[in-house]
């Protein structure tokens, strides 16, 4: 299997989550909701998006439709 970027875009809210997802989905990139296992004060309710590809074009996306990213982690599933 070919080496892909992966990186979790954490984002406050469930809602925010599923925004991020069927737009990345839209321009193309793979993308899943995943819930974190302990979400800190600074992450809201602990939901991410896992973007598989160029994480600059995903943040611009996100910042282009007014989805605020709480922090990014990078690296596999």
């Amino acid at each position: 299997m070919p080496n892909r970027e992966t990186h979790l875009v954490v984002v406050r809210s469930i809602t925010y989550a599923m925004k991020g997802q069927k737009l990345l989905e839209r321009y193309g990139y793979t993308a899943y909701i995943e819930r974190l296992a302990r979400p800190n004060s600074r992450q809201g309710c602990g939901y991410g998006v896992r973007v598989i590809g160029p994480l600059e074009g995903a943040l611009r996306l996100f910042a282009s439709a007014g989805i605020p990213v709480a922090e990014v982690q990078e690296g596999e599933r």
